[in-house]
């Protein structure tokens, strides 16, 4: 007996629903009509058995507690249109550990303000957004790294702070001071990106997007 009938008469008590299959014996309790209404013309009664064929059509179909989720729905797949931020951030951390000279990522407003920032206070040489070329979608933003005369990084550590699933504000009198004021923490507000000091200077507060140091 398969464990599917098995399961199915011990619910029913004495009255066994048992499949027409080798594995299953004899149908009880249930007419063989019913039994033949579990198979379905994609499957022949050699590949699905006994009662056992709603679960084995699932695993067939992907549908099954085992099945495998598409690409489309796994969670990790859409992390990049949830969190731009977190995406560019990623990249230039990488492309800065492997000392690559530059690293080219979707474009968008916010980004190139992050670049503005990150130029400004020295940690990367240049930046530009670039048109869509032939066979692209939108636009492009490269990032040209910066390096000391021996290949010393510009960027010790990039951290994101302030998440989709968890938000992080600051105050204008409580705004973070990275590293003691040797790094840079920027800071979404009002006024636009800013960084710390910045918003310091023009009293607000806002949103902790990152630090760099």
């Amino acid at each position: 007996m398969c464990p599917t009938s098995a399961l199915l008469g011990s619910r029913e008590g004495s009255r066994k629903v048992l499949g027409s299959g080798p594995c299953c014996g004899v149908p009880f309790g249930r007419p063989a009509a019913f039994l033949r209404g579990l198979a379905t013309p994609s499957l022949t009664t050699s590949q699905v058995p006994c009662a056992c064929a709603p679960f084995a059509l699932q695993r067939v179909r992907g549908g099954g507690p085992g099945a495998e989720k598409p690409r489309r729905e796994r969670p990790e797949a859409t992390m990049t249109m949830t969190d731009p931020i977190a995406d560019m951030l990623t990249r230039l951390r990488n492309a800065n550990s492997a000392y690559h000279d530059s690293v080219a990522m979707p474009a968008s407003k916010i980004k190139a303000h992050v670049a503005e920032i990150l130029q400004q206070e020295g940690y990367i040489s240049s930046y530009k957004v670039e048109e869509p070329v032939e066979g692209e979608v939108g636009k492009k933003l490269t990032i040209e790294l910066k390096f000391g005369p021996n290949r010393e990084r510009s960027i010790a550590g990039i951290k994101r702070i302030s998440k989709p699933g968890l938000r992080v504000y600051a105050k204008s009198t409580n705004l973070p001071k990275v590293l003691g004021g040797l790094g840079v923490a920027i800071i979404s507000t009002s006024s636009g990106l800013l960084t710390d000091k910045q918003a310091a200077k023009k009293g607000v507060g806002g949103e902790v997007l990152a630090y760099v140091w």
